[in-house]
């Protein structure tokens, strides 16, 4: 229950800063929230949702939707405000991750283990194939549907670090995941999940609170 709580939290987070982002972007493409494809927001209900509010597997819809709106994939940031701020969460988060101390959403601190691959991905360590494969192996779990996303989200996550603009197309890739997820996994995600949750909302966050220590 508290990671299911932990995920809704984090919805808010997402739904509130990206949309920004996209706006500074110009990105009003037909995956976000004006638009009338399939990828359409409908009111603040996911792809998966009945439009009350709740899944067809009786999870609630927010559960599914963490994650922006106003983007699609490969779409990146050019403001070099928010890529700089960006940049700085990632260096932020990254040493969080090497000393252990990351805490996840629902204020309980991560596993080291899942820490440790978490880093080996986000600062590029030697050890990366390994912590990519482990990682995946993780994330196959919320089954097959969701699995489509876990090469192209591992591999994307990876790549913040030398490539801090394209956090919208990875957190598009990370919503469709959660998305396609099993409601078992949504009720009880690994630990990988949980941290690589936790740094995305950190780098969601950090245009917004950048402009907001500026002022």
């Amino acid at each position: 229950m508290k990671n299911r709580i932990a995920l809704a939290a984090l919805t808010a987070a997402f739904y509130v800063a990206l949309p920004a982002l996209a706006q500074n972007n110009g990105n009003h493409g037909t995956g976000g929230n004006h638009g009338d494809g399939n990828n359409g927001n409908h009111n603040g209900h996911g792809n998966n949702s009945n439009h009350s509010g709740h899944d067809s597997d009786g999870n609630s819809a927010g559960h599914r939707n963490d994650g922006p709106h106003g983007f699609k994939h490969h779409n990146n940031l050019v403001n070099p405000v928010d890529v700089s701020a960006v940049s700085g969460a990632i260096t932020s988060a990254t040493a969080s991750l090497k000393s252990g101390s990351l805490v996840a959403s629902s204020g309980s601190v991560v596993p080291a283990a899942a820490q440790a691959r978490t880093y080996a991905l986000l600062a590029g360590d030697p050890t990366i194939a390994s912590s990519a494969a482990d990682f995946s192996a993780a994330l196959s779990t919320a089954g097959p549907e969701a699995n489509v996303f876990v090469p192209e989200l591992v591999r994307g996550f990876s790549t913040l670090r030398s490539n801090p603009a394209q956090l919208p197309s990875v957190v598009a890739l990370y919503t469709s995941f959660t998305k396609t997820a099993s409601s078992s996994f949504i009720s009880n995600p690994p630990p990988e999940f949980l941290a690589m949750h936790a740094v995305l909302a950190q780098l969601v966050a950090a245009p917004a609170s950048a402009k907001y220590t500026s002022k």
